[in-house]
């Protein structure tokens, strides 16, 4: 019978230091500035995602001297019909907000030389900083980290 106790206990330890070590695997398996949304991914919050890796992108290359190329077009209606993390998010004044990050953002993407692209990409990520200003103020540091400091 003591056998059996110790074996048992054994097992358990085993097993519990296993599982244990997998959650450790998994939070060390996350990628370097990997953002975990508390709420959950919205669909709101994928657009906004596929707007960061736009803007990153961008702004790498300017803040680098070289023109951005290639900076992808957006649906302009889909994030007015997308769902929110939080139902009350979208208030009356969210379209105005996507009408000034739209205007910015299209006039970085027409920009034909770099001064001109490095003020308008600055002018887009103010135009999403004043917006999450209202709704939602979790990323804003995150966003804020995309300003070309010369220009």
């Amino acid at each position: 019978m003591r056998y059996t106790s110790t074996i048992l206990i054994l097992i358990l330890l085993f097993v519990y230091a296993c599982s244990s070590n997998e959650e450790k695997k998994a939070e060390a398996c996350k990628k370097p500035g990997e953002v975990t949304n508390p709420n959950g991914m919205s669909e709101l919050s994928q657009i906004m995602e596929e707007w960061y890796a736009a803007l990153k992108a961008a702004g790498d290359s300017i803040k680098v001297g070289k023109f951005a190329k290639n900076i992808p077009a957006f649906d302009e209606k889909k994030p007015l019909t997308a769902q929110t993390s939080q139902p009350d998010m979208r208030k009356d004044n969210f379209g105005p907000f996507l009408e000034q990050f739209f205007y910015n953002y299209n006039n970085l993407r027409k920009a034909t030389d770099g001064y001109a692209q490095a003020s308008e990409f600055n002018l887009t990520v103010k135009a999403c900083v004043n917006c999450h200003e209202q709704y939602c103020h979790g990323p804003i540091v995150r966003i804020n980290k995309l300003r070309i400091a010369d220009i």
